[in-house]
């Protein structure tokens, strides 16, 4: 195990300095596929340090690679350290201002953590920017608006969010729920008494990948 571990670090050292075409690429690839693999076996096992050990190296290496970062946070939420999450996320969104999607994982924290405050902080104008970030920012700053009461921001969150994926049918549903609470016709489901940080809790269980 921690033979195969240094062998990764080596290879992909020395690759990530060189040329990512050709031969080397396909190196590269056939590496990084081993090295997932090989993670998934370690996290069933529970070898959670070595795990931690290899991302945090992979994310010196890839400092631009989101799932890295975002992969190396899951596993800080696994071993309740929360902090070392928040590490973890912030430094991707300082690393990759120039990203669309640089503030997405750092948002995503303290939604998970109920920190609905810091959400709309984090991701307030999104419906201006240019490239749109991903679906999913508009997703969490929509219900991080009805959490706190603030349900005529959440609609206008849908409502850019659906001009640009008319055929979302959830988006849709979650915007009609939105308009009648506004409307009157319903109540809403969630008191608006957000929290003001992330909590210890149970520790997830790993996402399986492409989920």
């Amino acid at each position: 195990m921690r033979r195969l571990l240094l062998a990764a670090t080596l290879v992909v050292a020395a690759l990530a300095h060189g040329q990512e075409t050709g031969p080397a690429a396909e190196i590269q690839d056939a590496l990084d596929a081993r090295m997932a693999q090989q993670s998934d076996k370690w996290f069933e096992d529970g070898h959670f340090p070595v795990i931690l050990q290899m991302l945090k190296v992979q994310q010196e290496w890839y400092p631009l690679e989101e799932e890295v970062a975002t992969d190396l946070s899951w596993m800080y939420k696994n071993i309740e350290r929360p902090d070392l999450e928040l590490i973890t996320v912030s430094r991707y969104a300082k690393r990759n201002a120039t990203e669309k999607d640089h503030l997405y994982p750092l948002a995503n924290f303290y939604f998970l953590a109920k920190s609905y405050v810091n959400v709309i902080s984090i991701l307030a104008g999104i419906e201006k920017q240019v490239p749109a970030p991903h679906p999913n920012a508009f997703r969490i700053l929509a219900h991080s608006y009805s959490k706190v009461g603030l349900h005529k921001d959440s609609l206008r969150i849908w409502d850019a969010y659906i001009k640009m994926a008319p055929d979302d049918l959830q988006a849709k549903n979650n915007r009609q729920k939105v308009a009648d609470v506004i409307s009157g016709k319903s109540k809403p489901t969630e008191t608006p008494l957000p929290n003001t940080g992330p909590k210890r809790g149970k520790p997830p269980v790993k996402p399986p990948k492409g989920g």
